[in-house]
C-alpha cells in the first residue's frame, strides 16, 4: 500500500484504506472515493492531485491525498 499521492500516473488503483475522520470519509465516499472503489491519478504536481473517479475528474490537495492508501 502506498499513499495515493505517490501512485503512478495513469495507472488504475484501488482504494484500500482512508485515514481520516468521520465527516472526511463521507465527504469522499460522497466524491466515489470508497474502500474498494477503482481511481485513476491523472496528475500529481507538488503532492496535490488530479484523479479520475468513475469518469469523474476531481481534485485533492496533498493533505489528503496523503490520507487515502491506495495499491495497484
Amino acid at each position: 500500500m502506498m499513499p495515493l499521492s505517490i501512485a503512478p500516473l495513469s495507472t488504475e488503483v484501488k482504494v484500500m484504506k482512508l485515514l481520516t475522520d468521520e465527516k472526511l470519509k463521507q465527504h469522499l465516499n460522497n466524491l466515489g472515493i470508497i474502500v474498494g472503489s477503482n481511481i485513476t491519478l491523472i496528475q500529481e504536481k507538488k503532492g496535490d492531485v488530479i484523479l479520475n473517479v468513475k469518469g469523474v475528474r476531481v481534485a485533492l490537495n496533498k493533505t489528503l491525498a496523503q490520507k487515502i492508501y491506495v495499491t495497484v
